[in-house]
């Protein structure tokens, strides 16, 4: 199973909330299910499971950091922040700097 959307919001943390939190219960999944499918799923839809979708050496080294544990507290998975996110071993946005007006850190 794979996830995504072209809906506004476009974020995974919405997406992966609503089907954990879906209003009946035959509709849900877990919350590692659905980060799994954001994930190592889509790198495996996308012929790409050998250079993404886990944290393994020798793969590309993009991922974010969350405000919290999605997997402890399915509940309150629309309400976490992205902390930080690292793309190709790079940081590429980091929450606790502040933005200037044009974007770059302060």
């Amino acid at each position: 199973m794979v996830f995504g959307s072209d809906c506004m919001p476009f974020s995974p943390l919405y997406g992966m909330h609503s089907a954990v939190n879906a209003p009946h219960k035959a509709q849900r999944i877990s919350a590692l299910e659905a980060l799994a499918a954001y994930t190592r799923e889509a790198a495996y839809a996308s012929f790409e499971e050998s250079v993404k979708g886990t944290i393994t050496v020798g793969k590309l080294a993009d991922f974010a950091v969350l405000s919290s544990d999605p997997i402890a507290e399915p509940q309150g998975i629309s309400s976490i922040a992205v902390v930080k996110t690292v793309v190709g071993g790079q940081v590429v946005f980091d929450g606790a700097k502040k933005r200037s007006s044009r974007g770059s850190a302060r």
